[in-house]
């Protein structure tokens, strides 16, 4: 698939709304962010309020790779949402560096990565968006990013259950069917492994 960037982020969010018009069921919370005397968006969609179990599902931290947006974009585009609402609350964040994403920078307008400041005291406000975005527990988080010097796809896990870890592996039996598995020792200046 090629991926064809947005004008700009609101081009993008205006596709993941307007694919969503005809569900009663999702919600929007909607923040500005001010920088370089513009006010970008910072966009929450709910879908599914009413389930106990949690996916959260974030692109756009590093707004140089707009892949993540673009996997959002077609996820709802195409309803890939709809077999899951039975059982599933889905939050989307389709853009959370929106500045980044117009500019095509991995980093904010401060020039910050905003994937290393998620544990600031005083966070970005990006950060502090996506911090207040997922106020309820969660149990599956799928954060999109696009790695463009990867010779093939990968999976980071910050889990310790088996079960959680069998998730990441059946994941990669899936994905190894479309594309080339990364299997480097080391990818990202970590150590990789398969547990």
């Amino acid at each position: 698939m090629v991926v064809s960037k947005a004008k700009d982020d609101s081009e993008l969010l205006v596709r993941v709304k307007s694919a969503l018009t005809s569900e009663r069921d999702a919600t929007e919370d909607l923040r500005g962010m001010s920088a370089d005397g513009k006010v970008y968006p910072l966009v929450k969609i709910v879908l599914g309020r009413k389930h106990l179990r949690t996916v959260l599902m974030a692109a756009g931290i590093h707004g140089g790779g707009p892949s993540g947006e673009e996997a959002i974009c077609e996820f709802v585009a195409r309803k890939r949402y709809v077999p899951f609402l039975e059982d599933w609350r889905i939050t989307l964040l389709p853009c959370l560096n929106p500045w980044g994403y117009e500019h095509g920078s991995r980093e904010n307008h401060r020039r910050k990565d905003l994937n290393r400041e998620s544990n600031s005291k005083d966070p970005l406000p990006e950060v502090a968006f996506a911090q207040w975005a997922v106020h309820h527990p969660l149990h599956l988080i799928l954060d999109f990013h696009e790695d463009s010097g990867s010779p093939g796809y990968y999976v980071h896990q910050c889990v310790e259950s088996e079960q959680e870890k069998e998730a990441g592996h059946v994941t990669l039996e899936h994905v190894v069917t479309s594309m080339p598995i990364n299997t480097n020792a080391e990818i990202d200046g970590r150590p990789a492994r398969k547990e």
